[in-house]
């Protein structure tokens, strides 16, 4: 029997598949996807979700979230959006306001509802972990010791396919299948739907970040599934004005709209347009607006709220937290900012890729609807695809607002975008001749797929994949070789948040003590006070001679980020067990280091660094001429062009050199 969606969305459509069968296709594309990504596009994939997740499961209780009865062993970083606390001032007009108001203003700005799903997934890899440990069967230890590592560091981005990219595929077809009906009243069976899904499977973004751990993948399926669920009340052939009570898949989209809110408040730039045309829509404005939009949304933020409550182990409000950094302090734009019309003029260009030419065509055919309405009035396909870019443009407008703005941010309008480049693919290739019909449709397919793939290949293999490679190594080599000596110390000495921690260094029975360069708001925004990371690149050796003593003792900050930590505080941190490095900084230190006992272990290439003609020359690293140079930066293709990489360096202790080369 066909799935049926309720109000007709899919009824009486030919030859349509089955929603099971699409849903399972779009998991094993969305596996694949998960499973090719072998490169970082940003620290956030990992400090909003892994890491947090990672403490919550595995973390020593000191370190944790909250507390709770994990045994210590392994480690925990957390990033000063989840350990920011409200400390009580003397300032007079902190003393007028509610102590509850200021510790949600003061306090996290990040939510646990979207790393719910990695949380739990965690703690079932740590009950089968444990299990597997007190297991009779060798096999079974022999599976987590080698693969644990792997599902801990890989599994989220896997389950992540699962629960927000496949339904967020999923929620663009359902959409565009009702867009499609309204444009073809009369049974005949568009192509709209085919390509909006097409047109998702084969966008570079989204199998570059939509796959991604990150809380703007939790926004856009929320987004585009509460479309879904609103859709006879945005798309409907009339208003909802025969009924006084809301369906049940209304209330729970607007309480999927409060949830996303939670994790991210410029949500709102999306569901309050949005709450406002299915009020528009509705004859009985005060009860939608209250009654639906209103109640069920704050519904949604209290379910949250208490999510936060359960997990941070007091009342927090996160949505206030990032409020307050964000637009009251102003503080995001510490992380760079970008022109007002910076997402009009690169933002959504960049994240449409191939899509852009037929969105800006659909965008001239609204356009033009639209002046001539007052000559014909517009048809319900015309006023959902209007809608719908009213949607758009809506969310870029109050997105650009702010400083600081990313390509990942605009992710939840993706879809959006792809649906009405759909619709003007569908048009615009639609033929009478089944022969020209054919072709146009191949050529167009084949011609996206180029234009899409082959840079996606390159950012998701070979762009910035030294920080998981170098973590692949890291846990490889001390699997290998199982120390007797722990925990293992290894310093990240690059810019701040350069390379997921603990998520990438779990092994059984192995305690791992990981540390990294400083770079929270509370060194960043004082002139007074310089970040180590800042501190580190303008002058690797100073600060390497300044942390490191000869006698084995650094002087390192020692205190959890979100609290001023910067150079010149005393540490009691010894000699690493690993270093790693980039490339240019490594040239300066690599002496230092070697009198500190730390010798070079291997280079992990990083990132294509430039294009050249191929000269019969010694390979450098850094343009500095080596006899015996401990990368090799250029590799020749058909002795014509040589591609020179940017490296990531690990160093390694004189001892722990000894066990590596014993077991290599």
């Amino acid at each position: 029997m066909m799935a049926k969606i309720e109000d007709g969305t899919c009824d009486n459509h030919p030859n349509k598949p089955k929603i099971a069968s699409v849903f399972l296709l779009l998991c094993i594309y969305r596996l694949a996807n998960a499973w090719l990504i072998r490169t970082q596009f940003d620290p956030d994939e990992y400090w909003q979700t892994l890491e947090p997740s990672y403490c919550l499961a595995f973390g020593s209780p000191q370190n944790q979230l909250r507390d709770s009865d994990v045994e210590p062993g392994y480690g925990c970083a957390l990033t000063w959006e989840w350990t920011r606390r409200w400390t009580p001032s003397n300032d007079a007009l902190e003393n007028r306001m509610p102590v509850f108001l200021l510790q949600a203003m003061h306090g996290p700005i990040r939510s646990h509802v979207s790393i719910l799903p990695t949380y739990w997934y965690y703690l079932a890899c740590r009950r089968f972990f444990e299990w597997a440990e007190r297991s009779s069967y060798a096999y079974l230890k022999h599976f987590v010791h080698r693969n644990a590592t792997y599902m801990i560091s890989k599994g989220p981005m896997f389950l992540h396919a699962l629960t927000i990219a496949a339904p967020a595929d999923l929620s663009l077809w359902l959409i565009a299948l009702r867009l499609e009906k309204l444009e073809y009243k009369n049974g005949k069976s568009g192509s709209l739907a085919f390509w909006s899904l097409f047109l998702s499977m084969t966008s570079w973004f989204n199998g570059y970040a939509l796959i991604r751990t990150y809380a703007n993948g939790f926004e856009t399926v929320c987004l585009a599934l509460g479309i879904v669920l609103l859709g006879p009340e945005l798309f409907g052939k009339s208003p909802n004005n025969d009924t006084k009570q809301h369906s049940l898949r209304a209330k729970l989209a607007f309480v999927l709209g409060g949830l996303s809110a939670c994790v991210r408040f410029t949500a709102l730039a999306a569901w309050i347009p949005l709450g406002l045309m299915v009020t528009i829509r509705s004859k009985d404005v005060y009860r939608t607006l209250f009654g639906l939009c209103s109640l069920y949304g704050a519904a949604g933020v209290g379910l949250g709220c208490c999510i936060d409550r359960v997990m941070y182990g007091f009342w927090a409000i996160p949505f206030l937290g990032n409020f307050h950094f964000n637009v009251v302090l102003g503080l995001g734009s510490l992380y760079g900012t970008h022109p007002f019309l910076w997402y009009i003029y690169a933002g959504i260009p960049a994240i449409c890729g191939a899509t852009l030419i037929p969105f800006l065509m659909e965008i001239k055919g609204l356009s033009s609807s639209v002046l001539w309405a007052t000559n014909r009035p517009l048809d319900d396909s015309t006023k959902a695809r209007i809608a719908i870019l009213g949607l758009v443009i809506a969310y870029t407008i109050l997105h650009s607002v702010s400083g600081h703005k990313e390509f990942r941010f605009v992710l939840p309008m993706l879809p959006l975008i792809i649906i009405l480049a759909g619709s003007a693919m569908a048009r615009g290739l639609n033929s009478n001749n089944a022969a020209i019909h054919k072709r146009l449709t191949s050529g167009a397919a084949v011609a996206i797929i180029l234009l899409n793939f082959p840079h996606m290949f390159y950012l998701a293999v070979i762009h910035q994949r030294g920080p998981i490679a170098v973590n692949q190594y890291l846990t490889d080599t001390i699997t290998s070789m199982m120390p007797k000596q722990q925990p293992i110390n290894i310093h990240y000495l690059m810019g701040c948040h350069s390379a997921p921690l603990y998520s990438h260094l779990h092994i059984p029975n192995v305690h791992i003590c990981a540390w990294h360069l400083d770079c929270s708001p509370g060194c960043r925004s004082r002139s007074d006070i310089q970040c180590e990371s800042d501190a580190f690149l303008s002058d690797p050796l100073a600060f390497v001679v300044a942390s490191y003593s000869s006698d084995g003792n650094s002087q390192v900050c020692d205190q959890q980020e979100g609290e001023q930590c910067y150079l010149g505080q005393q540490g009691n941190k010894d000699i690493p067990t690993f270093v790693v490095v980039m490339q240019n900084e490594a040239l300066h230190i690599d002496r230092r280091l070697q009198e500190l006992d730390m010798r070079h272990l291997v280079s992990i290439k990083h990132t294509i660094k430039s294009l050249a003609l191929h000269q019969d020359s010694k390979h450098t690293c850094g343009g500095a001429a080596s006899e015996e140079p401990i990368c090799r930066d250029a590799y020749t293709i058909l002795s014509l062009v040589d591609i020179n990489f940017d490296h990531m360096f690990i160093y390694s202790s004189v001892s722990t050199l000894g066990q590596v080369e014993q077991y290599i």
